[in-house]
C-alpha cells in the first residue's frame, strides 16, 4: 500500500507540472460550463442554485479553464459528501477587480469529522495558485463551504 502511495503521489506530481497539459472534457464559456456543473448536480438527486452578480464570461480565458476545472472538483464533493435531496448553492460575484465563487452544501453526517486535506482539494489550490487565486474548503455546522477567490486586474 505505501509503495502505491507514493507511485500515485509522485504520477499526481507529473500531471500537475506546470508544461504538463490535461485535456478537458468539456469546453465553452464560463457561465455555460457553471450551468453544466448545476445540470449534473440536479440530475444526481442534488437540487442546486446559482447566483451570479456580474458577467462570467468576462474572465479571461485563461483563468475560467482554471475556475472551471476547480469548481468541477467542488461539485464532484458535493457528490461524494453532500446530503441528497438536499439543497445545495453556488454563488459567484465577478468585478474588474475579482472572481469570488463559493459552492455550499449540506455535508452527510458520515463527512462531518472529515479533516483530512484530499488531493482533490490539494491539486485545485495548485491550480489556482497558477493564476494567483487561493481555495478555502471548510465546514460551517451542517454546511461545507468551498470557497475560490481569483484577482483579476492584472490579467485583463
Amino acid at each position: 500500500i505505501g509503495q502505491a502511495s507514493s507511485a500515485l503521489r509522485w504520477l499526481l506530481s507529473a500531471l500537475r507540472e506546470p508544461d504538463a497539459t490535461v485535456p478537458t472534457a468539456s469546453s465553452g464559456s464560463l457561465a455555460a460550463r457553471m450551468t453544466q456543473l448545476l445540470e449534473q448536480l440536479d440530475e444526481r438527486g442534488f437540487p442546486v442554485t446559482m447566483t451570479v452578480d456580474g458577467d462570467l464570461d468576462t474572465v479571461p480565458p485563461g483563468v475560467a479553464e482554471v475556475v472551471a476545472t476547480v469548481a468541477n472538483e467542488a461539485v464532484a464533493n458535493v457528490e461524494r459528501h453532500g446530503v441528497q435531496g438536499r439543497p445545495s448553492s453556488l454563488l459567484a460575484s465577478v468585478d474588474a477587480d475579482s472572481l469570488d465563487l463559493a459552492v455550499v452544501n449540506e455535508i452527510a453526517a458520515h463527512s462531518q469529522n472529515a479533516s483530512a486535506r484530499s488531493m482533490g482539494l490539494l491539486g485545485a489550490a495548485e491550480r489556482l495558485a497558477t493564476v494567483g487565486g487561493s481555495i478555502e474548503s471548510r465546514p460551517e455546522g451542517s454546511r461545507w463551504i468551498t470557497r475560490i477567490t481569483v484577482p483579476l486586474g492584472a490579467t485583463r
